[in-house]
């Protein structure tokens, strides 16, 4: 008898067992499993431009916690968490100053509303601005009528 999480839908069955949602397929490099395949050139590039010196201290798949305020006690409490694909240093432009963190996700498919919701919470928590890589720009959806 086949497990419930190995079940397809009907409407599904044109997808594997367990697929994507976004048909994206996961790609090992350096050992490591990315997300996607687009994810995985990304990573590659992020690699030649921190052997170039262009930036420092690459990392994935860092962890934020996010947090809102408890009404009964007034202190944070940890809702959720945002998991940035990359986070590296970039020297600013003039080279006189101390680099810049930047917060990089790497979206193939159009934005979830969870996304949006953490997006924000990253700027309003942490002061942090996200910035969204794409390898081309998505396809633009005919209107309904």
């Amino acid at each position: 008898m086949a497990r419930k999480k190995d079940w397809v839908s009907p409407a599904r069955k044109h997808m594997t067992l367990r697929g994507s949602k976004h048909r994206n397929v996961r790609v090992k490099v350096d050992g490591m499993t990315m997300d996607s395949k687009g994810e995985a050139r990304r990573y590659q590039e992020l690699k030649l431009l921190q052997q170039a010196g262009e930036i420092s201290g690459l990392r994935r798949q860092v962890p934020f916690a996010l947090h809102a305020v408890d009404r009964k006690t007034g202190r944070p409490k940890k809702v959720g968490e945002y998991r940035a694909d990359f986070v590296y240093l970039r020297a600013i432009a003039a080279g006189d100053g101390d680099p810049v963190a930047v917060v990089e996700d790497f979206k193939g498919a159009p934005l979830t509303a969870m996304y949006r919701w953490k997006r924000k919470h990253m700027l309003i928590e942490h002061g942090i601005t996200i910035l969204e890589t794409r390898e081309r720009p998505l396809k633009k959806r005919k209107a309904r009528r």
